[in-house]
């Protein structure tokens, strides 16, 4: 085993497991509160995220989980399942990001000064928006299937890889992986989350909006953050891939390669599995929600009343 892919292996035990952990029980209070309050449109779209999220991370980390610690690759043994989880890993994250993108763009609606924009934000919208995307990913996302096949290696291992099909190769390094991936949902969440932000500094009053509306404005424009920095450097280094698609390269070159695509990958994860706790950190109306859900009581009602003191007259006579 090389240093490289000893690097990788470590990362992707003892970070992806936090993260399987935090993501797997994180999108369950996520999925569970959000349901609650889910005619609302953001909070339907971040339902749903979350649902996908959860799909998402525990194909996507268990299966990098067993085969880094364990050495187990389970798509190996299967060539259904070899289809599947690529299919499935790429059907549920593109469209846990997309989700995301339009209920950063929903609350762009919602906090416009301008009727017309606010009107935009309707929970009937909202559902034929996410049957147009969970649509449109799931045909984007079959090639995906097709393409994977099991093939028998030089030292006998069967592993699952792409098929040799040098235009769809062409196309997901020049234009599915840096910027389907990255670019774009990038550039949605950078730009809507700045015009939100504006539209809340140019509201004269901030009673306007109820308190749940800035709560949950507060809880997607972090979430943008961790998304932002989750996935630029998986943009990066495919942006790079695709610029040197073609470049003869040293076999220690093509092992850091491997090890920081191995990285990148697992760094992908991060706002998936981080909602729950930027959530949580972003909203006390949150706090709250999740403390209930737990049943775990808030401190402050735990407080006594401390009783008031009396005085005494006092009844012993003056002398």
């Amino acid at each position: 085993m090389s240093v490289y892919t000893n690097i990788a292996n470590n990362f992707t035990i003892y970070v992806g497991s936090v993260f399987f952990i935090v993501g797997i029980l994180g999108n369950i209070i996520n999925a569970c509160i959000f349901y609650k309050n889910h005619r609302n449109p953001s909070t339907l779209l971040l339902f749903v995220a979350s649902c996908f999220n959860f799909i998402d991370v525990f194909i996507g980390i268990l299966t990098r989980l067993m085969s880094a610690g364990l050495n187990i690759d389970v798509a190996a043994n299967s060539l259904g399942w070899c289809k599947a989880r690529y299919f499935l890993i790429q059907f549920c994250a593109l469209t846990s990001f997309s989700t995301l993108c339009y209920a950063t763009i929903d609350q762009y609606f919602i906090t416009s000064q301008s009727e017309t924009l606010r009107r935009l934000s309707k929970i009937s919208n909202v559902r034929r928006v996410l049957c147009i995307l969970i649509l449109f990913w799931i045909l984007y996302s079959i090639p995906l299937a097709l393409f994977s096949s099991l093939t028998q290696l030089s030292d006998g291992r069967t592993v699952c890889v792409f098929s040799i099909d040098l235009g769809y190769i062409r196309f997901a390094s020049y234009f599915g992986l840096p910027v389907v991936w990255g670019i774009a949902p990038i550039s949605i969440l950078i730009i809507f989350g700045i015009l939100t932000y504006r539209n809340i500094s140019l509201l004269r009053n901030a009673r306007n909006r109820d308190e749940a509306h800035r709560h949950l404005t507060s809880m997607i424009l972090l979430h943008i953050i961790f998304i932002v920095f989750g996935t630029l450097p998986y943009a990066f280094y495919y942006t790079y891939s695709a610029i040197t698609l073609f470049t003869a390269k040293t076999t220690d070159r093509k092992d850091l390669e491997t090890c920081i695509s191995n990285i990148v990958a697992v760094i992908l994860y991060c706002p998936n599995s981080c909602a729950f706790l930027v959530y949580y950190v972003a909203s006390a109306t949150y706090q709250k929600q999740v403390k209930k859900f737990l049943h775990i009581p808030d401190r402050a009602t735990q407080i006594a009343p401390v009783p008031s003191a009396t005085i005494e007259p006092n009844t012993r006579p003056t002398i």
